[in-house]
């Protein structure tokens, strides 16, 4: 890694609009691009800003390209699956229902006997808190 000196000779036409001259890493080449602006420049300068330059590692870039491909394949396998299971579960569902359905469509052969309906019991706390308001009451 280091550090280099990036040269821009940025320039405006007569007309308003920008206009890039030069961009590189000499700085000589940059001021001559200034100084031979022609006259359908109406301003024009040289920007120079500091550049970290890293080095190239073709291999590893490579390899994580492909690493990134692979686990990209598999991530949509694996909603592929999520989702053909999905599918299943309610096909499944799908099937208990519709048979569900036909057994309720059938007519009914037999008699419904309804289930004895128990009172609920009393909860002793209402139970105590009626027998105080009685003896409160006389009763």
């Amino acid at each position: 890694m280091h550090i280099s000196e990036l040269h821009l000779t940025l320039a405006i036409t007569a007309e308003g609009s920008p206009a890039v001259l030069y961009i590189g890493w000499s700085r000589e080449e940059a001021e001559a691009k200034r100084l031979a602006a022609g006259l359908d420049i109406r301003e024009v300068g040289v920007s120079s800003h500091p550049a970290i330059l890293m080095p190239r590692f073709p291999i590893e870039e490579a390899a994580l390209i492909e690493d990134r491909a692979q686990e990209g394949e598999r991530a949509r396998n694996r909603a592929a699956a999520l989702r053909a299971k999905r599918i299943a579960e309610l096909e499944a569902q799908g099937e208990q229902l519709v048979a569900e359905l036909a057994t309720l469509r059938q007519p009914e052969t037999g008699t419904i006997v309804p289930e004895p309906a128990t009172p609920p019991a009393p909860e002793p706390e209402a139970e105590a808190k009626r027998a105080r308001g009685r003896a409160r009451r006389g009763e």
